[in-house]
């Protein structure tokens, strides 16, 4: 079993999709919607399972090799239509709810940063008794101004703590990269959509979210704090 170096944090910053909720169901649905009615050529299956993570507004200049207005402007198209039709069709990771109490017994603050745009992670957070947990709680602009880096800080702003008291959790480079920029430790998670298990990397990872309370040095699985 593997043994950490626990440090006890004052809050925990975690990403949404691919770390609190499986959305790629209904991403996948709205990309595959949006790409048809753009009248694009529709990739392959292991291409769309590319755009469950990152930024929408990336996803399409990457893989269209679209300017960044059309860019932006497929990125509105899919949370449109990712809004209307599909935005529920997702699932809590196994442990989610038991992991987020037992943070907020030992009183430990809880925020989301994450890239979907703002309105619809309210949405699909109030839905599945999420954003209740939270202290704070961010998600990206209409315009794709706001990066990963620039939606943290956000958070902690509401926060008022130090860098050194926030642990990010994510499952993707994206959150990495975010987390680095605005000097925070960062933790990874294997069963979401980027990060994969037996794999190297320059952080810590978890194959459950339940591993977390062991991580940061609170046992309360087996006892009540």
């Amino acid at each position: 079993m593997k043994v950490w170096v626990k440090k006890m944090y004052k809050a925990i910053m975690f990403d949404l999709d691919g770390t609190l909720l499986d959305t790629r169901e209904g991403v996948e649905y709205a990309v595959k919607k949006t790409i048809s009615q753009l009248g694009l050529e529709m990739p392959s299956n292991e291409i769309l399972h590319e755009y469950v993570g990152p930024p929408m507004q990336w996803s399409f200049l990457i893989h269209y090799k679209l300017k960044e207005k059309d860019a932006l402007d497929a990125a509105t198209l899919f949370r449109k239509i990712y809004k209307e039709q599909s935005l529920l069709k997702a699932k809590t990771y196994n442990r989610v709810y038991e992991t987020l109490d037992k943070l907020k017994k030992a009183g430990i603050k809880i925020c989301v940063a994450t890239n979907k745009s703002h309105n619809n992670a309210v949405s699909v957070m109030e839905h599945f008794g999420i954003l209740k947990y939270c202290d704070s709680m961010h998600g990206s602009d209409m315009a794709g101004v706001l990066k990963k880096v620039d939606i943290i800080r956000l958070c902690l702003k509401d926060i008022k703590l130090l860098e050194s008291e926030v642990l990010y959790v994510g499952d993707s480079e994206f959150d990495y990269e975010g987390a680095s920029r605005a000097q925070i430790d960062f933790l990874g998670v294997t069963y979401g959509f980027g990060f994969k298990r037996n794999e190297k990397y320059s952080f810590d990872v978890i194959d459950s979210i339940s591993d977390l309370i062991n991580y940061i040095g609170i046992d309360v699985y087996k006892k009540d704090i």
